[in-house]
């Protein structure tokens, strides 16, 4: 089988995470397939799997953790 050849596409964007690194490539890679032309390729991702925002999350809970008092 073989994927759609779209040389015009000059924008990409990718809404949401995606787990894979060679799927996000590979939907990125979908862009500007003229070597003669620039293309842009944008990646929106929720900021909880950002590393502050897991970070945060992280030191939220050690901090509940230590106000629970243990007997």
């Amino acid at each position: 089988m073989q994927g759609l050849n779209l040389r015009g596409i000059k924008l990409v964007i990718q809404w949401r995470y995606t787990k894979s690194l060679c799927s996000l490539v590979q939907r990125i890679g979908r862009g500007v397939r003229d070597p003669t032309l620039d293309g842009v390729g944008i990646y929106f991702v929720e900021p909880k799997y950002l590393d502050r925002e897991k970070s945060k999350k992280g030191k939220e809970a050690r901090r509940m953790t230590q106000a629970i008092p243990r007997y």
